[in-house]
């Protein structure tokens, strides 16, 4: 019997040491957890465009990019990525940037590519859901933007 009970000590020991490693690694997850989602939201300006292609042209996709300040920021991104479509202008980004401040810069563009509106919105990110709204605006095209570059 004594010879269980050392047995079961012992297994039990065994656990418990490979449990305290297991907390030690899961140190991202928790990291993980602190992460700031994103509900965003593209409003649209009511103002009207001097371009009249830029009126007569739909938004086909929505595309933003997230800038902080911080060199540490996660969910940095320096290239646009795309969402949306002509029938939604908002999207969930979850569990992607650090808490703090960030830039979201979005554009909405036709299917040539054409920028017909865009905006930026500052904002601090806590950990958990935030819900930002950009508000974007006409662009006149010129030759220079024609093709989507800010």
């Amino acid at each position: 019997m004594e010879k269980t009970k050392l047995t079961a000590v012992l297994a039990i020991s065994l656990a418990l040491l490979f449990a305290g490693c297991n907390a030690e690694t899961g140190t991202s997850a928790a990291l993980q957890e602190g992460l700031a989602s994103v509900n965003l939201t593209i409003e649209t300006a009511q103002e009207k465009s001097l371009n009249a292609e830029t009126q007569n042209a739909g938004i086909t996709d929505y595309r933003f990019k997230a800038l902080s300040s911080s060199q540490e920021a996660k969910g940095e991104s320096d290239d646009y990525e795309t969402f949306g479509s002509e029938n939604s202008n908002s999207c969930e980004i979850s569990s992607r940037f650090s808490p703090g401040y960030w830039t979201f810069e979005v554009q909405a563009r036709n299917t040539n590519g054409v920028v017909l509106y865009q905006g930026t919105k500052n904002v601090y990110l806590g950990s958990g859901s935030n819900n930002v709204t950009v508000t974007v605006s006409p662009v006149i095209n010129t030759g220079e933007n024609l093709q989507g570059s800010l």
